[in-house]
């Protein structure tokens, strides 16, 4: 079932105030922290994502991906919900078997792309647009994995699929966060800014810890905020200091971020956020994955 703790996240050992039930463990933590009562969400009760229902989702997803009868753009947008409930279940409980679950579907979704130029496009397309249903970090992962596709080509799948679980969970360090601090309407003060530049490190030591990942999805986590001319954080590299597989993360990360609602602007439409990339930000990227990145969105809106 769905439980949220009634106290802020200072309070509790667990990465997050919201989060769904899967063990007597979790069970016994509760109560040593102390809480008497928790509220529970009924409908997650009934439709709760545990380890058995993920794995078969990534099932579902791969049987969805090799069907030689759904179009395109179906199988972009049906593998698309199916990917956001696997990496949302991650945010609200960062079990390895969740983990895992994320990491299968990742590595499907990137042979997909690697070796069908339509789905890829698809998938694109759907990412850079849909702002209502999807996440984050689903949005930024499929982006992120279609352009590693693009770079790589059929010949490099292996390496994309490798890097692939860390698009999807680029940002699996916030669940380290407070909530208050997430969901924040206004801009974040001094003292807000630096606690939420720990969110990479705390993404590399999460995906570290998880043997049965590539090494490079630690990285993609650690670096995705990293800037070629050394303005980013939280290690201020520059140029080939940066891993490969992080700078295509940062240009589609940097992308969601503009063509997504702030409080304090509005969203950029697709081809303006790229105008504004280009003129003003360039400097922050590798040039040639932006170029690639400008294609791959531009290509399959001309189609």
């Amino acid at each position: 079932m769905g439980v949220t703790l009634p106290a802020s996240w200072l309070r509790h050992p667990f990465a997050r105030t919201s989060f769904t039930i899967g063990s007597v463990e979790q069970i016994r933590r509760i109560r040593e922290a102390g809480f008497d009562w928790v509220y529970v969400d009924s409908a997650e009760e009934e439709s709760g994502s545990g380890p058995a229902e993920l794995t078969e989702t990534t099932r579902e997803i791969v049987t969805i991906l090799e069907s030689e009868n759904i179009p395109p753009e179906e199988k972009a947008r049906t593998v698309y919900g199916l990917t956001e409930r696997v990496v949302s279940a991650v945010f609200n409980d960062p079990t390895p078997e969740n983990i895992l679950a994320a990491s299968g579907v990742a590595q499907a979704l990137a042979y997909a792309v690697s070796t069908d130029a339509a789905v890829a496009g698809s998938l694109a397309l759907v990412s850079s647009y849909d702002r209502v249903t999807y996440e984050h970090s689903v949005r930024v992962g499929c982006l992120a994995i279609c352009l590693a596709a693009r770079l790589a080509g059929a010949s490099g799948a292996a390496h994309v699929a490798a890097a692939a679980p860390g698009y999807l969970l680029h940002d699996i360090g916030k669940v380290t966060l407070p909530l208050d601090l997430l969901n924040k309407a206004g801009p974040l003060n001094a003292m807000e800014r630096a606690l939420m530049r720990r969110h990479p490190s705390e993404g590399h030591r999460i995906l570290s810890e998880r043997g049965e990942l590539d090494p490079v999805c630690a990285l993609v986590a650690l670096q995705h905020h990293e800037r070629a001319d050394g303005q980013g954080y939280p290690l201020g590299l520059r140029g080939d200091q940066i891993e490969p597989m992080a700078r295509v993360c940062s240009v589609a990360d940097v992308f969601d971020a503009l063509t997504g609602p702030r409080p304090y602007r509005q969203p950029l439409r697709p081809f303006d956020a790229l105008e504004l990339m280009r003129r003003e930000m360039l400097h922050h990227f590798q040039r040639e994955v932006f170029a690639e990145f400008v294609l791959l969105l531009g290509e399959r809106r001309a189609a």
